[in-house]
């Protein structure tokens, strides 16, 4: 966090929260003010995650690759069909 604080990113951009899986996760996503989720890890964690967050409307991004997780987004301009 202190690295991305000095590279000028804003407070609250990036938010790191440490804790024990089903605990901190779930009051996490059940939380009325988090409006977007994004999870990397296991199948079954994030089965879980993604079914409390669409009861809750909320937006979900997993990555469920369980070993060398990675993120990749494609801007939705760049789509051709």
């Amino acid at each position: 966090m202190e690295l991305l604080a000095e590279a000028g990113v804003p407070p609250g951009v990036v938010n790191l929260v440490n804790g024990r899986g089903q605990v901190t996760g779930s009051s996490l996503v059940e939380h009325p003010e988090v409006d977007i989720v994004s999870f990397t890890g296991g199948a079954m964690a994030g089965r879980s995650i993604a079914a409390s967050a669409g009861r809750h409307l909320k937006k979900c991004d997993l990555e469920l690759g369980e070993s060398r997780p990675t993120s990749s987004r494609t801007a939705p301009t760049s789509i051709r069909r």
